[in-house]
């Protein structure tokens, strides 16, 4: 009997807990220790979100910014990368700005990424070449932006791109290497624009030297041509220091969080 006596006033206990629940009102997540807003570039004449995770404790001097693009697919594990090592010494302080789109439509991202982060018109079904103008966006209007407003030190920019992405920041790199100091590519989609490889190995900035890491999905398919990529870059005295990682069991699909992890440890390695 004390049993079951002890159970319903359990039970009493619970419901107006569950009630009071239900009447909660459901709010979209918000991401720690992160902040975002929109950005309207007049050069695309096109709205951007732009979400920045910041450095969780006191920060010394200027940081790093790092710019990552497809910021609604990559900003939330580049978020937890900082919030998992903070503390932990495993990279140094670094603002982490995603680049993405305001709109909560999936077919419309991938409408206006593949947009964005393409050079050239590759006669496809959907819009692609506009990744001229979208360089001149995140150089020109959406940098001189996040340095006014957070203590970030330009001379060390870091770019940070996957698949098309990474194919975008491959064409920074070689058109405007001044822009970044460190360019992080992940699955870069050299097929879409092969004669790049020809600008790579004549790509010289020794009076300006650049960090590279390239990473693929160890499963990945050899037309990628990120190896191609690498090959074309690894020459003696052309400024360039050079990574390349193949992700053993990884796809081009599951890769990103094992490239994001790898590549920010090699573009902001522990301070001493």
């Amino acid at each position: 009997m004390r049993l079951i006596l002890t159970l319903m006033l359990a039970l009493a206990g619970l419901v107006p807990a569950a009630a009071a629940q239900r009447g909660q009102p459901v709010q979209r997540a918000e991401l720690w220790n992160s902040e975002q807003f929109v950005v309207h570039s007049k050069i695309l004449d096109r709205d951007f979100l732009i979400q920045v995770a910041k450095p969780f404790g006191p920060v010394k001097g200027k940081v790093p910014a790092v710019y990552i693009t497809d910021g609604n697919m990559l900003f939330s594990t580049a978020a937890g990368i900082i919030a998992s090592s903070a503390g932990k010494e495993s990279t140094a302080p670094a603002y982490y700005v995603g680049i993405g789109y305001p709109e909560q439509d999936r077919e419309r991202w991938y409408r206006d990424r593949s947009q964005h982060l393409t050079h050239v018109d590759m006669k496809a079904a959907i819009a692609t070449g506009n990744g001229a103008r979208f360089a001149q966006f995140v150089i020109k209007e959406l940098q001189p932006l996040i340095e006014k407003r957070y203590p970030v030190d330009p001379a060390r920019n870091v770019l940070v791109g996957y698949s098309f992405g990474g194919l975008f920041a491959t064409n920074v790199l070689l058109r405007h290497p001044e822009a970044f100091e460190t360019y992080l590519l992940g699955s870069p989609s050299i097929w879409a624009q092969p004669k790049l490889l020809e600008m790579a190995k004549a790509f010289e900035s020794a009076a300006s030297p650049k960090r590279v890491f390239i990473a693929i999905g160890g499963e990945e398919k050899p037309f990628m041509l990120a190896k191609e990529l690498h090959a074309a870059l690894d020459r003696p005295g052309n400024g360039v220091t050079l990574r390349y990682w193949s992700v053993p069991d990884e796809n081009h699909m599951t890769v990103p969080p094992a490239f994001l992890s790898r590549a920010l440890r090699f573009a902001l390695p522990p301070q001493p």
